[in-house]
């Protein structure tokens, strides 16, 4: 009997272990460094998708792109005298056949990954809804704080970065990220178009 229940513990104990989320940094590294830069009036902007299996897996722990969800960290690197304000939602994203997609927010790529709390409860009882639980937290906060912000303003001589995530079925290699940026003391709008090679 002892050495049934040594079998099946480990093989429970795995099946729990199954849902948990790791978060991974992601390294920003300087805008130069980046194939996808475009400058304007002293404000840099740079796009890297995270388009590939083996990519969104190293920042996300899970492969976003088996449902359709493609993240792209934008970095912006403003070194004019100026601060700009860049809306998150206005970032778009252009198709070869020029249609344009609006992001979706982190909590709905979030949403499309969680783990079933109610199925590990039935296989596992409280232990893996627990399990569930905490990673479906652990998940959903890492993800948050890896977005771009709604509204964010790029102080003169600062760098920020953050996701923006698109939902489509297709690679995104090729299309181009459309972002506007707006100068807080003129009022004027750099309009940066970058394509994702």
């Amino acid at each position: 009997m002892w050495k049934l229940y040594l079998g099946i513990v480990p093989i429970i104990l795995s099946i729990i272990g199954c849902a948990t989320y790791e978060a991974r940094e992601v390294p920003i590294k300087t805008v130069s460094e980046y194939q996808n830069i475009s400058t304007i009036s002293d404000v840099t902007i740079a796009v890297d998708s995270y388009d590939n299996p083996s990519k969104a897996e190293s920042a996300f722990y899970v492969d976003t792109t088996k449902k359709n969800i493609r993240p792209i960290l934008i970095v912006i690197d403003n070194k004019s005298s100026d601060n700009y304000l860049i809306n998150r939602y206005e970032i778009l994203l252009k198709d070869r056949s020029g249609a344009e997609l609006e992001p979706v927010t982190s909590d709905y790529a979030f949403e499309q990954f969680d783990i079933n709390e109610f199925l590990h409860s039935a296989l596992f009882g409280i232990f893996g809804a627990l399990a569930a639980d905490e990673a479906n937290e652990k998940m959903k906060s890492d993800w948050n704080e890896k977005e771009l912000p709604e509204e964010l303003i790029a102080n003169s001589n600062s760098s920020d970065s953050g996701f923006v995530f698109f939902e489509t079925e297709d690679s995104i290699h090729g299309n181009v990220v459309i972002l506007n940026a707006l100068n807080l003391r003129t009022n004027e709008v750099l309009n940066f178009e970058l394509e994702i090679m």
